[in-house]
């Protein structure tokens, strides 16, 4: 477990980065959980035996159950099991809270420190172009969501551009 304290808040993707960076010939998975939200019991056990049992496995996801902080309310997400055409019309099927194995950084990059929303949408896709997003049917991560969360604090232009940069970025990838 790594836990930095910056001077400053650099936003999700160069906060992640640095994790990577920092732990990176340490480990062979990176597990990353926002501050508010929980691994449910098997979450990492489940993952990692996923990466063993499929070399092309990039990152592992699963389903997940929301928990609204302000009602209480929870719903189970359902995820859909990886589908390029679903991500090529723009619906991320992993989310944050997946684990990625170290070879897919060394192939496609870091976090695009310049996104402050997509940047998970964004690197699933750069994955899915050389990688299997492989899924797990089971609710294994509780995601907290309420006023705090960046649907509702980042502004819906910021949400606009960073969209519009994955599939920009995804179309220059294919022309070369």
């Amino acid at each position: 477990i790594l836990i930095a304290k910056f001077s400053k808040p650099y936003g999700p993707s160069a906060t992640r980065n640095y994790g990577i960076n920092t732990a990176f010939k340490n480990t062979d998975v990176f597990a990353f959980l926002d501050s508010d939200d929980e691994y449910l019991p098997g979450k990492i056990e489940k993952s990692v035996k996923y990466f063993e049992d499929n070399p092309l496995c990039g990152m592992v996801y699963s389903d997940y159950i929301t928990e609204n902080i302000h009602t209480g309310l929870t719903q189970h997400q359902f995820k859909w099991p990886y589908n390029k055409e679903t991500m090529l019309r723009g619906e991320c099927v992993s989310n944050m809270d997946s684990l990625i194995h170290s070879k897919v950084f060394k192939d496609v990059g870091l976090f695009d420190p310049n996104m402050r929303t997509c940047e998970d949408f964004d690197l699933a896709m750069r994955i899915s172009e050389k990688y299997l997003l492989c899924h797990i049917p089971e609710a294994l991560i509780k995601i907290r969501v309420g006023k705090h969360s960046s649907s509702s604090t980042v502004n819906k232009q910021t949400w606009e551009a960073n969209y519009r940069k994955v599939f920009d970025n995804m179309k220059l990838r294919n022309q070369q």
